[in-house]
């Protein structure tokens, strides 16, 4: 048994506890009343689709089938999904510190970087792009109170 194939199983069901773990967390956010979602919406979104990334993965790695077309030469799919899992624990207890901008733009900049993106300005734009459209949706439209940081 190659040690790749005994790593996927384990990421998965480390991921979907992860996923677990987020969303009991985001229960415990305080609501406001004047909003109709509070501020665990976004952790709770998150948690929930990393949990079903986490399950397909898990299912299609049980039944032994490749997760993508290079899987015999690429033995990093458990690393990338642990490196990938960590980043979102990061990002999730770093949040109440950084602020959801400032949070987000990081995580997607590290999310390009895990998966070898080579060019950090672009990196970074492409954060801050993400970070600004999901605050646009989630604050503004939605009006969920988000956490303050060194940009908002």
């Amino acid at each position: 048994m190659k040690p790749r194939i005994a790593i996927e199983p384990l990421s998965f069901i480390l991921a979907l506890l992860l996923a677990i773990g987020t969303a009991l967390l985001a229960q415990q956010f305080p609501r406001t009343q004047e909003a109709h979602s509070g501020p665990g919406s976004f952790p709770l979104f998150l948690g929930i689709v990393l949990a079903g990334l986490a399950l397909c993965g898990l299912i299609q790695s049980m039944r032994g089938e490749k997760l993508h077309a290079n899987a015999e030469t690429e033995p990093k799919t458990g690393v990338h999904m642990l490196l990938l899992a960590s980043a979102t624990a990061l990002y999730l207890m770093l949040m109440p510190v950084l602020g959801f901008i400032t949070g987000t733009t990081m995580l997607c900049m590290g999310v390009l970087v895990i998966h070898g993106y080579c060019n950090p300005v672009r990196a970074l734009a492409a954060g801050f792009v993400a970070a600004f459209t999901l605050y646009g949706v989630f604050g503004l439209l939605m009006n969920v109170v988000l956490p303050k940081g060194w940009i908002g």
